[in-house]
């Protein structure tokens, strides 16, 4: 299986599972804030991700199909 990965001040890093295929589709910074649009494939199932600082989040459950092309990031004033 073929492995996602970006590279961080000259460090990989890989944003795809062991079983899956993944694709970045967008990538964004907003201040110290790094933010990646992807999914991972495993030719059954496709699972969308937003990544936050290194911290993934699915935006679909394991059993669904869906593909995150793209994403919006606003600041907001607290």
């Amino acid at each position: 299986m073929i492995t996602t990965k970006f590279r961080k001040n000259n460090t990989p890093i890989t944003i795809s599972s062991e079983n899956y295929q993944g694709e970045v589709n967008a990538i964004f910074v907003m201040g110290t804030d790094g933010y990646i649009c992807s999914y991972e494939t495993n030719n059954a199932n496709s699972l969308a991700k937003v990544w936050e600082n290194g911290e993934t989040q699915n935006l679909t459950g394991s059993s669904d199909t869906a593909v995150a092309n793209g994403f919006f990031v606003t600041q907001t004033q607290e």
